[in-house]
Parts: structure tokens; sequence; C-alpha cells
């Protein structure tokens, strides 16, 4: 290569536009990358003197420098006494030595939603508004969640007309009061708050919040499983999720499609996902052998998946991509990411035999979700990234 590098004469090349513009875009997020961190060093002294001032407020010097309070949701503590004296829960035990357990009264109703939002602020139901997983929706009478608001914005109306654009999701929390962390941030004390029922959508605080029980699906309910499956309507009729048929494609090889979100919410035009459920046959000699109960399952949801399943066994988490209609004027299609888990049931082992396929809810996927799901926002993909 040196040789024919010193020996050759002048050589012709062409180099595209896109690699011109990779180079250029490549060369902005090193430089935006480098002046962000450069104006974090300047502001970094007059954040430092902001928390001093505020850590001054503090009415009195605190005893502890870290406190963490473990809840564990519907456990009694006299079940948490009984089994300590058996030595079945040792860390547990530990943790009573080095520091201490106490009973607390709970709320009227002692329901998980009442209990924890009483945690939180210190008031009662009558002033935070929260009395039970749903409650009446005052035009219909409809049960509806009792913590959040959750709806779409499809256009907005200027005159006798309506600009069509793109659904855009809002959140809004339901419940009244202020939590204790935010108190704690007015004197610069952060916290972390963990999977805490009743904190979606996710308030600003000084530290770090990842929204626990209640957080909605993509569908805006608490979890509507679906039931792909071959038998004939009406002789499958589940409590909590809805029904779609499995239709034959071939031999042994089945598909039906996952219903997803409605573009712009209720009447809306609901999105899709198309799956595909074929017998995983194998061996030269046409037997199935320890593959007679594995499938193979594929799934269009953006960048295509295919996954084995076995018969009672659920997947791992699979990501699914809806896409809705193209609206506004650069006919741009709305994208709502989210994860699921696959279990395939056989009534037998006969490859004639009509299978089913239950999706788990639709869950927000934390590397990106459709609504916010943490404080900051970026803190669910960084949790993502961390642990999966």
């Amino acid at each position: 290569m040196m040789l024919l590098l010193v020996t050759c004469g002048l050589a012709s090349a062409y180099v595209g536009p896109g690699a011109g513009f990779g180079v250029v875009t490549s060369f902005l997020v090193f430089l935006n990358a480098l002046l962000l961190g450069l104006l974090s060093m300047l502001l970094w002294p007059f954040r430092l003197l902001i928390r001093a001032i505020r850590r001054s407020r503090l009415p009195h010097r605190p005893r502890a420098k870290r406190v963490v309070v473990l809840g564990l949701d519907g456990l009694s503590p006299k079940v948490v006494r009984g089994m300590v004296a058996e030595s079945a829960l040792p860390n547990i035990a530990g943790l009573m030595e080095r520091g201490g357990i106490r009973e607390l009264e709970t709320t009227a109703p002692g329901v998980s939603p009442v209990a924890w939002s009483s945690f939180q602020t210190g008031t009662n139901p009558g002033k935070h508004g929260i009395y039970d997983f749903l409650t009446p929706d005052r035009s219909t009478y409809a049960p509806r969640l009792s913590s959040v608001e959750i709806g779409a914005s499809v256009g907005r109306r200027v005159g006798p007309t309506r600009l069509r654009k793109a659904p855009r999701a809002f959140v809004r929390m339901l419940r009244k009061s202020t939590p204790f962390w935010s108190h704690l941030g007015r004197y610069a004390i952060s916290s972390t708050i963990i999977r805490v029922p009743i904190t979606f959508p996710p308030e600003p605080l000084d530290g770090f919040l990842l929204s626990g029980m209640c957080v909605p699906d993509v569908r805006g309910t608490q979890g509507t499983f679906t039931l792909l499956t071959a038998e004939p309507s009406g002789e499958c009729d589940p409590t909590g999720g809805v029904v779609r048929p499995l239709e034959p494609c071939g031999e042994g090889c089945w598909t039906g499609t996952v219903p997803g979100p409605r573009q712009g919410g209720e009447g809306g035009t609901e999105s899709c996902v198309s799956v595909r459920l074929h017998s995983n046959t194998a061996g030269n000699d046409g037997s199935r052998g320890d593959r007679a109960n594995e499938w193979i399952l594929e799934v269009d949801g953006g960048r295509g998946h295919r996954v084995t399943l076995r018969s009672g066994a659920l997947s791992g988490w699979i990501p699914l991509l809806f896409r809705g209609e193209r609206t506004g004027l650069t006919r741009r299609r709305a994208k709502i990411r989210s994860i699921a888990r696959f279990c395939l049931l056989l009534p037998g082992n006969d490859m004639s035999d009509r299978p089913r396929l239950y999706c788990t809810a639709l869950q927000i996927d934390p590397a990106s979700p459709a609504l916010p799901i943490s404080h900051p926002p970026l803190y669910s993909r960084y949790l993502s990234k961390l642990i999966g």
C-alpha cells in the first residue's frame, strides 16, 4: 500500500454529500457537548452558593445525613413480626436491629392509592382527593382513574376551521397537596423516589423520581391485555382484556394484530401491530422431537422481532412500535413505543389445535417513553440502559 502511494500519480476521488453531512453533524454534537460541559463548570460555583443559602434556612441541624424509607405495599406489621420471630426474614430483621420498626395507622378507606397519597402529603383523603383506584366521571358516571387525567389534542380551532396536527398526549395529576420531598427540596435536600405509588405524572423535585403504581399503559388503562385466539367468536370472553382473532395463513401458521392506542383519544383510529405465529418443525425426518411445543413469533413493530415461544412460558420484553395516521402539513406519522410479553397457550400437542396467544398490557417503554414516567425525563432512559 505504501509503495502504491509513493509511485502513483494524480488520482481523482468523489466524496458524496452524505459524508459531508455526517462529518458536520458529528462535529456539532461534539461541540454541543463541549459547550454544555463548559457551561456547567461556569455555573457550578453559583449552584453551590444557592444550595448553601437554601440549606441555611433549615430550622435546626439534621440528625441524620441520609434516611431510607422502605415501603412494602399491603404487608401487615403483625405478619412481619411473626415471620421475623421464625427467622424467615433475615434481611428485614437486620434492618429492624440497625434502624427500627414503627406501626402506622392506615387511612379510611384503607386502599393503597389512598394510603400512599396520605404518606406523601401528610394529609387525609379529604385534602389530597384520592379515595380509591377509580372515581366516577361526573359527566357520564363511567369509571376513570382517580389519580391522573389522560387525553390527546389533535388540532386547534381557528374560526370555523380546525387545524389538524399530529396528536399530542397530555397528562395531569389529580392528587392534591404537596409531597414531602417537594418541601425538602426547598432546603436543598435532594431525594430519590423509586416506584412510589401515585407519582404519575412525575412532578419536578430536587433529585430523581421514577413513577410507580397507577402508571397507565399506552392504551391509557391500568393493564388491558390482549388475547389472540383461533377459537370461534363468542367462545372466549376474558375479564380485563380484549379479544382479537388469529387467522390461518398456511399449515401451522397463524396471523393477527395487537391493538394499540387510539389516535386522538376515544373514538379515534386504533393503531395496530401485526404478529405472525407458526410452528417450529425440526429435523430432516419431519419429526418435531424436543420442539413439539415450540413456535416462532414474528412481530412487525418497527424493527421486526423474531422470538421462540414455548407453550405456557412468558417471553422476554419485546418492543412494539405503533404508528398513527399521517397528519399535519408535514404528513408525519405519530409513533408510540411500548414493550410487552407474549405467552403461547396450546390446548394440546397437535399442530391442528387452535392456538391462543396472550399479550400482556402494552407498557410504556422506559428507553423511549411515550408519556413522562421519570424526573428528569432522561432518568428512565438511564435506568433502562443500566439494568434493562
